[in-house]
């Protein structure tokens, strides 16, 4: 008994692959010269998967590692904020804003 062929997809032949041959041809070819060049090669496939394998190949570039800013640990946004402040403001003025609230807890706790 004779065994069936299974149909390959993309009318194919055995270890070839379109996106792989769109990945080889060089960017100056157009698309629908990659198209002609498959075709010759025996391999059937649209001019969309020339775009699209083209778009994902320009993705593929490795980015950069983010930077992460964290807090420094046992401190929360207050304090983050109080920091930018005090940068904002200068070391001087922040510590007379700040011996300035304390007068004035001071005085709340004393009743007075």
């Amino acid at each position: 008994m004779a065994t069936k062929k299974a149909k390959r997809r993309g009318g194919r032949k055995k270890g070839q692959n379109a996106s792989a041959f769109i990945r080889k041809q060089p960017a100056s070819m157009s698309p629908k010269e990659i198209m002609e060049a498959g075709k010759k090669a025996g391999l059937k496939f649209s001019i969309n998967l020339v775009y699209a394998v083209r778009s994902r190949a320009g993705s593929a570039k490795p980015k950069g590692k983010r930077r992460v800013r964290r807090a420094a640990a046992g401190s929360n946004a207050s304090e983050a904020q109080f920091r930018r402040l005090v940068l904002d403001l200068g070391l001087g003025r922040a510590k007379a804003l700040v011996d300035e609230v304390e007068r004035g807890m001071k005085q709340l706790i004393a009743g007075g």
